[in-house]
């Protein structure tokens, strides 16, 4: 566990979370943002720990952080995370890939559809210099992610992870959905009224 701020008081928190089986494959990952200010503060990382026991870590570290958002991959080992979360530590503050529908799935589904939005909100964050990022594992992993001519699509070297760029990547694709209604310019904070006179 890594962790470059600890969490500040009224400071909002999103979390992008990858979860693997920890059989020593792929990682289970946390990536902490802070979200006004876009700065990597936190990292979770590990190929070992069990998906009942990941979810213990994300309950302890969501609630330190201000009971933050939690952005799960809703695929394999995620679900067995975001059932112990809901149903044996009671949390409560998810993602939603569909919140008004009647029946509200947590998570995030990763597609042959959304998947190359999710990865070009991690490039444009790069691009524009909006995101800080702390991690020399997460730096490692993008000096791996690369076009695979046979799958069509990018990816880990062989042999190499992407479990960081992916819940990174995850965590930037849903801030941008949620602030997709806010005027140009809004950065989050909150503004006061201005009363205008017309002469």
């Amino acid at each position: 566990m890594w962790i470059w701020k600890e969490p500040a008081p009224a400071k909002e928190y999103y979390f992008g979370i990858d979860s693997s089986e920890g059989v020593g494959a792929d990682n289970s990952c946390i990536q902490v943002i802070e979200v006004e200010s876009k700065e990597q503060v936190a990292e979770f990382y590990s190929n070992v720990i069990t998906p009942y026991e990941f979810a213990q870590v994300i309950y302890e570290l969501a609630i330190l952080y201000n009971n933050a958002l939690l952005i799960i991959e809703e695929m394999s080992a995620g679900l067995s995370v975001i059932n112990t979360l809901q149903n044996e530590l009671y949390y409560d503050n998810f993602y939603y890939a569909n919140p008004d529908s009647k029946n509200p799935r947590v998570g995030i589904k990763t597609t042959v559809a959304n998947r190359p939005l999710i990865l070009t909100s991690f490039q444009t964050a790069i691009l524009q210099k909006s995101i800080k990022m702390n991690s020399i594992r997460l730096l490692q992993e993008m000096k791996c992610f690369e076009y695979n001519s046979t799958t069509k699509k990018p990816k880990a070297q062989k042999g190499k992870h992407d479990d960081a760029n992916m819940a990174l990547s995850m965590c930037l694709y849903v801030m941008g959905t949620l602030n997709k209604n806010q005027p140009a310019g809004f950065d989050g904070k909150k503004t006061t009224n201005i009363n205008i006179l017309v002469a």
